[in-house]
């Protein structure tokens, strides 16, 4: 009987020393703390911008189309598409031949009224002496002085003639009125020059300018002198500083658009007018602030009950810094954004430590390993 009992307890006692070492092997395995990969981000100041991006189109700082005063055939040619011009250069000349005889003939009118006023000077001083002398008669005085005002008001009328005349045959040289790049060139020798049918274009490119809408929510932010950064697709590695120079004070009523310009220096004229252009306004600048990029920050929303009842949804920002392998909860206020990276006006400083990816997994104090002490945007 004796044996049977020993026998029976001997696998009771196996099983209960198996179990028990089962228990401290699970809490053994209990007891390890879970280690989270992360990399990490530092902290720094910088400078961001509230930006408003805008589309238009890129215009020269003047540009003038130049029609011909005299409707007559163009004689001369003397600028091809893309020639540099300055203010005076001659650009065409329009048939003037009748002008320079209708010149030439006042000319000669005038010499010949101008000696027969120089004659009549002489005799009426003579005249006048004798005059006052009473050796001639009033008679013969005032005729030698009606003649002498007659012949003074043609001079006067064949100078003017002669100046109109001169004028009309100016006409026919047709001059760039500024400093400038012949844009287009509408006519060639031969062709009617016409009223309604511009010669050239000379545009002004070493300054160009981009006129933007901008919507009405932005009326009150967009001023002159607000730094712009414009781009193309024509110059996708290149981007153009510029300025707003102009805003129109008034608003469309059909588009709730404003009116504006954007001046860029274009000294190498690599800006060409008719380009299709990106536009960047700097509204607000913030400089030394302590920035980090967006997706490093985290969100926490939640609902919650006034005193009325009413309900209303609080969001807290929240990063997770690090210090001695371990990552803390940190709530932080945000500010500008700016092209994958955001402002913190509180609760970080420049140098701390935060995590950039694999924050997803912490909670507060949990305990991590560096990846990558500084991860990159």
């Amino acid at each position: 009987m004796l044996k049977k009992i020993i026998i029976l307890l001997l696998p009771m006692m196996v099983i209960a020393s198996l179990l028990s070492c089962s228990n401290d092997s699970a809490g053994e395995e209990a007891s390890v703390e879970e280690v989270v990969a992360v990399e990490l981000f530092t902290a720094k100041h910088g400078t961001v911008h509230r930006s408003l991006n805008l589309l238009g189109n890129v215009k020269g700082k003047q540009e003038v189309r130049i029609f011909s005063k005299i409707p007559d055939r163009i004689t001369s040619m003397n600028v091809e598409m893309g020639d540099s011009v300055r203010k005076g250069d001659l650009l065409a000349v329009v048939q003037n031949n009748s002008l320079k005889s209708r010149v030439k003939q006042v000319q000669a009118n005038l010499e010949q009224a101008q000696a027969q006023q120089d004659n009549l000077e002489n005799e009426y001083q003579r005249i006048l002496r004798l005059y006052n002398e009473n050796a001639v008669s009033q008679q013969q005085y005032d005729g030698t002085k009606t003649q002498l005002e007659a012949t003074r008001a043609q001079v006067r009328s064949l100078q003017e003639a002669l100046n109109q005349a001169k004028s009309q045959l100016g006409d026919t040289y047709i001059r760039s009125p500024l400093n400038g790049i012949v844009g287009q060139r509408f006519l060639e020798e031969g062709d009617m020059a016409a009223g309604q049918m511009p010669v050239v274009t000379v545009v002004q490119m070493d300054t160009v300018k981009v006129a933007v809408n901008i919507v009405e929510r932005y009326a009150n932010d967009v001023r002159t002198g607000l730094e712009s950064v414009i781009t193309v697709k024509a110059l996708p590695d290149t981007s153009f500083k510029g300025t707003v120079s102009k805003i129109s004070p008034v608003i469309d009523p059909l588009s709730r658009m404003i009116a504006a310009e954007i001046r860029i220096p274009n000294p190498n004229s690599l800006l060409r007018p008719g380009m299709f252009a990106e536009v960047t306004i700097y509204l607000e600048t913030r400089e030394n602030t302590i920035t980090i990029p967006k997706y490093a920050v985290l969100q926490k929303t939640e609902l919650v009950q006034d005193e009325l009842g009413r309900q209303q949804i609080l969001r807290e920002n929240h990063v997770y810094t690090v210090d001695n392998d371990r990552a803390y909860y940190r709530t932080i206020e945000t500010g500008i954004e700016e092209e994958g990276l955001v402002e913190v006006t509180s609760g970080l400083s420049s140098g701390e430590k935060v995590v950039l990816i694999g924050q997803s997994n912490l909670e507060d104090s949990s305990k991590v390993r560096i990846v990558e002490k500084e991860g990159r945007i």
